[in-house]
């Protein structure tokens, strides 16, 4: 009677340390699977409106350009401005920082996944985006 005791006991703890090895081996494969998920900003976005589009230029060290071909007069006019970005941590969100004209504008990201950007522009409208490359 006391060996079957002690055999069930073994049984057990070799159950439960056999569980918890892999309990815990899964969730790190789970933190690994999020980490290669992330989504990132860096890339080409494009926004179309009535008589043109412009492209927002992600790299990857938070800095890009701005470039608008706007058609007026049956010919493209190309004009470019700097732009950056950063992750704020007391708001949670990435704020896209706008440089034209002598002018900076803090423009907040509301929301962006691997094919729409959406941002509030300095005309506090929602402008949307999707990806063209990354």
């Amino acid at each position: 009677m006391r060996k079957n005791v002690l055999c069930n006991l073994l049984t057990i703890m070799v159950v439960s340390v056999f569980g918890l090895v892999l309990s815990s081996s899964s969730c790190h494969n789970d933190d690994d699977d999020m980490k290669e998920k992330e989504v990132s900003l860096v890339g080409t976005w494009r926004h179309d409106f009535s008589s043109g589009y412009i492209l927002l230029i992600f790299m990857s060290d938070g800095t890009g350009h701005m470039e608008e071909y706007d058609a007026e007069e049956e010919m493209y006019h190309y004009h470019s401005s700097e732009i950056s970005y950063y992750y704020d941590e007391n708001k949670e969100r990435y704020v896209l920082i706008l440089k034209e004209a002598g002018n900076t504008y803090y423009c907040p990201i509301l929301y962006f996944n691997e094919t729409t950007l959406a941002f509030i522009n300095p005309d506090d409208e929602t402008e949307t985006y999707t990806r063209v490359s990354k």
